[in-house]
């Protein structure tokens, strides 16, 4: 990056903050990049949830600055063949494992704005690479190198495609309905569905939400009701099922992966 601001890196992982491994990648960053800026995007995603890491990935994307890098690690196949990656999406740089982790962002771009570049260049490495912590020992050191302004023609080889993950947009049921899924449970308990709020049907108050026998009806501006439950188009922008002052993960027994039906 050549920005005479803070280089800034941000990291989205699954591993938790009861282990080291965040503090440890943040360590192998600063010690190529020391003035660069970290952004904790989320470190709790699910184990191994290569969906849920998708769709928070792509959701937090457009919040990020630019120019920035974001070093994305959800890797069950860490130490097998699959490929390590540097992604480039317009001033973004993203970094972690060709797994279907960066399909949403990859699909999302206009083709003329990403690059994708396979990263087999060991000399931007940790001299001694684990099998099984790539995110310390190749993607960290890569993403600060590329933040601390070093070319990704040193560091990589350009290829065409990524891996993708099977499609999870809504799907419409034989009886008119659609099937949203449950992508995401903050730590509100909200269900956050795959329904983004430009393809919303309208109008909204004509729409009934169903989960588990409890539903909601219409979408809300806010999470200020009365009702058991509401829907609403939370801040990542899509819609997603509250329970005001309470959890509607608790009350409907959800868990990411469930369907939500949606009628009119």
């Amino acid at each position: 990056m050549t920005d005479s601001t803070r280089p800034v890196i941000a990291l989205l992982t699954d591993f938790g903050l009861s282990d080291p491994y965040v503090g440890m990648m943040k360590a192998a960053i600063l010690e190529i990049a020391p003035d660069a800026a970290i952004i904790d995007i989320s470190h709790d995603i699910r184990p191994q949830a290569l969906r849920q890491g998708a769709f928070l990935l792509a959701a937090s994307l457009p919040y990020l600055p630019e120019p920035s890098v974001t070093v994305a690690v959800v890797d069950p196949g860490v130490g097998t063949d699959r490929r390590p990656l540097a992604l480039r999406v317009d001033r973004r740089w993203l970094v972690g494992p060709d797994n279907g982790l960066f399909s949403r962002v990859w699909s999302a771009a206009p083709s003329g704005s990403r690059r994708a570049y396979l990263l087999d260049r060991p000399e931007y490495w940790r001299p001694i690479v684990s099998n099984t912590f790539h995110g310390r020992d190749i993607f960290a050191p890569v993403a600060a190198h590329l933040a601390a302004g070093a070319d990704i023609v040193q560091i990589g080889s350009p290829i065409l495609q990524i891996e993708p993950i099977p499609a999870t947009g809504p799907e419409q049921a034989a009886d008119g309905g659609w099937r949203l899924t449950i992508e995401h449970i903050d730590h509100f308990g909200n269900l956050i569905t795959n329904l983004p709020v430009a393809d919303l049907p309208g109008p909204s108050g004509s729409l009934t939400f169903t989960i588990a026998g409890e539903s909601a009806t219409g979408i809300g501006s806010n999470y200020d009701s009365s009702d058991r439950l509401i829907a609403v188009v939370g801040s990542l922008d899509y819609l997603e099922i509250a329970a005001p002052s309470g959890s509607a993960a608790e009350i409907t027994r959800a868990s990411i992966g469930d369907f939500i039906i949606m009628s009119t």
